[in-house]
């Protein structure tokens, strides 16, 4: 029988984390592996421990991860909260994703989401972005 070095990196991270080996050093993850690790652990309610996982993800472009990590920095009064991120996250999101038709693309409740935080960033105002408050 042949295996695959997918297939016996995957029976690898089965028996580290079986032996207690913890989280799985993210090169050793697909950007897409990761998005779905930050997932669970935001089902978990780790939020916290999602951030490292929904970050590698973002920086390689998956789209939900760049959504959810931003969402998790705006959450107010945790350790991890950082607005001056999130509302660059998500201008940015915006700003590439603009064109997302509200019809056909997965994309766009996600895009009307960000606008819509973003529109409470700008009328609340964000000092630490340079933005006032309307």
């Amino acid at each position: 029988m042949r295996i695959s070095k997918a297939g016996l990196l995957a029976w690898a991270l089965v028996a580290m984390l079986a032996l207690g080996g913890g989280r799985v050093a993210p090169a050793e993850v697909s950007a897409e592996g990761a998005y779905k690790a930050g997932v669970a652990a935001m089902k978990a309610h780790d939020f916290a421990g999602a951030i490292p996982d929904l970050k590698y993800a973002a920086d390689r472009g998956v789209f939900l991860a760049e959504y959810y990590l931003a969402r998790l920095y705006a959450i107010d009064g945790q350790t991890f909260t950082d607005h001056r991120r999130a509302f660059s996250l998500l201008r940015a999101l915006v700003m590439a994703n603009r064109t997302a038709d509200p019809y056909t693309d997965k994309r766009a409740p996600f895009v009307a989401n960000a606008e819509r935080i973003l529109a409470l960033y700008y009328r609340r105002g964000l000092p630490e972005a340079g933005i006032p408050a309307e």
